[in-house]
């Protein structure tokens, strides 16, 4: 019979340092300050423009006070943008120019299933300040939310009072914990195909 052979992989001991080293010191998530992840005014409208490779003429002029946290993990995205708009027409063209979602795919306003939405990104981090997500005070507006399972959500709103544009999504999981008109949040079960 033919002989077994086998391979070792023998790397030097400082190689396996190496690569022990971001286990053994938890990757600097300690670290992590979520403020680093906001942006606003123009340096937000500007990374808004190259995450979504919109042509920055189909903005309406309009559109000013933007702000985004764009954060997340290895293996997805938390995004939050908003600004605000001189009128309802403005606030909708700048959401079809930004996501492509047309006023005909938009329902009247309601809350958002998933407290992360509702909440921001001072759901994750409570304590980022001055973040302007003002979705839960929204009465009157338009609203679109898309979910795929507990992987990917996608949430869309106009503010018509406040002529506010609310973009939100995740990819990669999101917490499934329920909105609660008090602004609190509710566990619920995992969703079921």
């Amino acid at each position: 019979m033919g002989r077994e052979v086998t391979t070792r992989l023998r790397l030097p001991r400082v190689a396996v340092a190496w690569l022990l080293v971001p286990v053994l010191t938890g990757c600097g998530l300690s670290e992590y300050d979520p403020a680093d992840d906001e942006f606003r005014g123009t340096a937000a409208r500007d990374r808004i423009f190259q995450i979504t490779r919109a042509d920055p003429s189909a903005l309406p002029s309009s559109a000013t006070d933007f702000y985004l946290f764009d954060g997340g993990t290895f293996n997805g995205c938390i995004r939050y943008w908003t600004f605000t708009c001189a009128n309802r027409d403005d606030c909708i063209a700048a959401l079809k120019a930004l996501t492509g979602v047309s006023k005909s795919e938009l329902s009247a306003w309601s809350p958002a299933t998933y407290a992360v939405s509702m909440q921001g990104p001072q759901y994750y981090f409570p304590q980022l300040v001055d973040v302007p997500w003002n979705v839960p005070q929204i009465t009157d507006g338009l609203v679109l939310e898309i979910v795929q399972d507990d992987r990917r959500l996608e949430f869309h709103a106009i503010d018509l009072e406040r002529n506010r544009v609310y973009f939100h999504r995740e990819s990669g999981g999101f917490p499934t914990e329920r909105f609660l008109q008090d602004g609190g949040a509710q566990t619920s079960p995992p969703l079921t195909r």
